[in-house]
């Protein structure tokens, strides 16, 4: 998450809805922004970052479709990163995944 803070800021985003899960869950979320905020971006940034619940606000839905495009792609099929054309930004993040 923290490499998504840090290129949300590039794009001078500093408010960030995330998908609202069990309690200890969210506050790893808040924890991981608060650290990025204070070790990954510049001194005095503001940014903020706010859980909301599936149902409360449909537009989450789009970063799983964005999700599923990229990984599609990543196995050989661009047909749905096609259809997002120049609207799409793919970054490698690395994960202990």
């Amino acid at each position: 998450m923290t490499a998504l803070i840090v290129e949300l800021h590039g794009f001078e985003v500093d408010q960030l809805y995330i998908e609202s899960r069990e309690a200890a869950l969210n506050k790893c979320d808040i924890s991981t922004v608060a650290r990025a905020r204070q070790t990954a971006l510049p001194k005095g940034t503001v940014f903020r970052a706010d859980h909301v619940h599936g149902h409360a606000e449909p537009l989450l839905w789009i970063s799983d479709i964005v999700a599923g495009a990229v990984h599609a792609h990543r196995k050989g099929d661009p047909q749905y990163t096609a259809l997002l054309g120049d609207a799409l930004l793919d970054f490698e993040v690395p994960t202990d995944c």
